[in-house]
């Protein structure tokens, strides 16, 4: 019997060691997505924040969930809503981000005091947790790479385009175009030797 139990505890471990690999890469690909189609994002994100709005609502009229838990949460998510219009480009340091991060905290504080002295599922629990408290920080952390994708000149818009005037665009396209062929280009500038070396 004491091997079962070692083959169980490390083939336990491994499904861990696996399951959160597969969580890094996922949570890498969606970074990518925002990084890639900041619009795109900024829309789902939007729809996202509406659909938990209005799951908040009918639970604060159809279940006996804490009106406090409810409204708290229903405050930090309307709260998200005020750095939206300047997605992706959040201040982490703005009045709008620290209150809508204070709310975050307070509302995951709560449902997790409510939760603890309720019996629920652990799938359950977690369910409620992932859609209604962190669906949409995860959202926004997970943008705050777009941000940093953003060249240093022009005025930057939310698609990532970087700018309105169409020579804006055109020196971004063509700035993005030479990004994406310097790996054809550099291979052969440099002396044969030196490639080798590489």
């Amino acid at each position: 019997m004491w091997l079962f139990s070692i083959v169980v505890w490390v083939s336990g471990y491994l499904c861990l060691v696996f399951g959160s690999l597969c969580v890094a890469c996922g949570l890498f690909y969606l970074a990518e997505f925002a990084e890639e189609y900041s619009s795109w994002a900024k829309r789902l994100i939007t729809h996202s924040l509406q659909v938990v709005v209005v799951i908040h609502v009918l639970l604060l009229i159809f279940e006996n969930f804490p009106p406090k838990c409810v409204l708290v949460g229903l405050a930090a998510h309307l709260s998200y809503f005020l750095f939206l219009s300047q997605f992706p480009f959040v201040e982490l340091l703005s009045k709008e981000v620290v209150v809508s991060c204070t709310l975050c905290a307070v509302n995951n504080y709560l449902w997790y005091h409510y939760f603890q002295d309720s019996y629920y599922t652990t799938f359950s629990i977690f369910s409620f947790f992932f859609l209604n408290v962190w669906l949409i920080p995860l959202s926004y952390f997970l943008s705050l790479t777009v941000k940093d994708s953003a060249l240093p000149f022009g005025e930057a818009t939310v698609d990532g385009s970087g700018g309105s005037t169409p020579k804006q665009r055109r020196n971004v396209s063509i700035f993005r175009f030479l990004q994406r062929k310097k790996a054809d280009f550099i291979p052969t500038l440099m002396p044969a030797g030196l490639s080798k070396q590489i």
